[in-house]
């Protein structure tokens, strides 16, 4: 995966764009490389301590309470937020203008 294409922007090589690269193994490639670097250990960062940045996560997870949103709470991140106006003669605020956001896959 790894290639060289210069130091300029105009360098490349003599088969530059000959091929696409596959979907399923640049993903896997990409994945391999991050879970290579998170594990390298003697981290010079404040918080890790010499440790890798996994350890340094794991630690980190065990000493927290982490919360999990709700459903009700994943749902009304997709409520589009739009400006609304209220009647001073009632004091009432309209809320119809709120929609739901809907996926469009």
């Amino acid at each position: 995966m790894l290639g060289y294409t210069g130091n300029k922007p105009t360098v490349k090589p003599e088969n530059c764009g000959s091929r696409a690269v596959d979907l399923v193994g640049f993903r896997t490639h990409c994945s391999e490389e991050i879970a290579e670097h998170n594990a390298q250990s003697n981290r010079n960062a404040s918080n890790c301590a010499g440790r890798s940045f996994d350890q340094t996560f794991q630690t980190s997870m065990e000493i927290s309470i982490v919360r999990w949103p709700t459903a009700a709470q994943k749902s009304f991140w997709l409520l589009a937020s739009e400006a609304t106006r209220h009647r001073a003669a009632t004091t009432k605020i309209s809320v119809e203008t709120v929609r739901p956001y809907l996926d469009p896959r």
